[in-house]
């Protein structure tokens, strides 16, 4: 059976529909599973060992210059690679207008998605040539299981799976202490960022137990940041480290190696908790009970849509952890 899966977009989205490939696998064990995604989020997909293909896009680039040629060509290559291949079903876990668009121009005998009441943009229900209820009140983790569950007709399994390792650890030309925390810090979303002052003191609690940090980045504006703070720790006598730029294989290296990862509602956090890390993650924009970090270790969702997790919720939640 061949299976195309559709979830292009954002890196916590694409980590929270993983544990879907486990559960094919399981109830379909010689099943070859493709997966479009977004460019720059392919590298997560690449890590699961049930993936057949992935289906590299550049859509969020691609719409900015539709009326040039290098543009045209390249969704025409795209079109061509989904029309290639022969599909039994193609799901599409995104449940946007854009995201059915894309699932339809794939060569299958069905297209399953979500119906009108369960969509997060309810006209993608009209693309799909067969639709499932999954209520909107679950984890994003859950609806994603439900919705394959639902499609290719097997039971949930009980056990969630995120399937995913990192990479084989490489030598790297940058210092880093022995035993250290990941700092995930940065967000393009200036609303869910949390006090600098706070990850300072946040770094001295586990200096006190021997744990360096390791500032993480992927941005100059984020880079900038981690700048800032490791000064602020240096200047406390805080062994704090920011790397060079990092693929996102080599950051699921960095985060595979940390005694614990702390970190706003972001795509590497979850990253970690998919990896079995145990961490923190810190949400002012969203429901934690919807997009809380999920893992195999122990994990703590700390604040809520409209709220600022205290310092002194974190530092014990942090304590925890390095305790552990």
């Amino acid at each position: 059976m061949n299976v195309l899966i559709v979830k292009t977009s954002s890196m916590g989205d694409v980590i929270h529909a993983l544990p879907v490939l486990a559960d094919i696998r399981q109830h379909h064990p010689d099943a070859q599973i493709d997966w479009l995604v977004e460019t720059p989020f392919h590298q997560i997909v690449k890590l699961h060992p049930a993936i057949r293909t992935v289906i590299p896009m550049s859509w969020r680039k691609w719409r900015k210059s539709l009326n040039q040629a290098g543009t045209r060509n390249a969704i025409r290559s795209l079109v061509n690679t989904l029309r290639a291949a022969q599909y039994d079903v193609v799901i599409d876990l995104q449940g946007l207008v854009k995201s059915a668009a894309w699932a339809k121009l794939a060569r299958g005998k069905a297209l399953h998605g979500y119906d009108w009441r369960s969509a997060r943009e309810p006209l993608a229900s009209l693309a799909y040539s067969r639709t499932h209820t999954v209520s909107t009140d679950l984890l994003a983790i859950e609806r994603s299981r439900k919705l394959c569950a639902a499609a290719l007709g097997y039971p949930q399994p009980q056990r969630r799976d995120f399937g995913i390792q990192a990479p084989a650890q490489q030598a790297q030309d940058w210092h880093v202490a022995p035993t250290y925390w990941a700092c995930i810090h940065g967000s393009s979303d200036e609303a869910r960022l949390w006090p600098q002052a706070d990850w300072v003191k946040l770094a001295v609690l586990g200096q006190a137990q021997g744990v360096g940090v390791v500032l993480i980045w992927g941005s100059d504006a984020e880079r900038l940041r981690s700048e800032q703070l490791q000064n602020a720790m240096q200047a406390l006598g805080i062994a704090a480290f920011v790397p060079p730029f990092l693929t996102i294989a080599h950051t699921a290296q960095v985060i595979a190696q940390a005694k614990a990862v702390v970190g706003l509602d972001t795509g590497f956090t979850h990253m970690a908790g998919a990896l079995g890390k145990p961490c923190i993650s810190l949400h002012r924009t969203h429901d934690p009970a919807r997009t809380g970090v999920q893992g195999d270790a122990q994990c703590f969702a700390l604040g809520g849509k409209g709220q600022t997790p205290s310092y002194a919720d974190v530092a014990a939640a942090f304590q925890t952890l390095l305790s552990a």
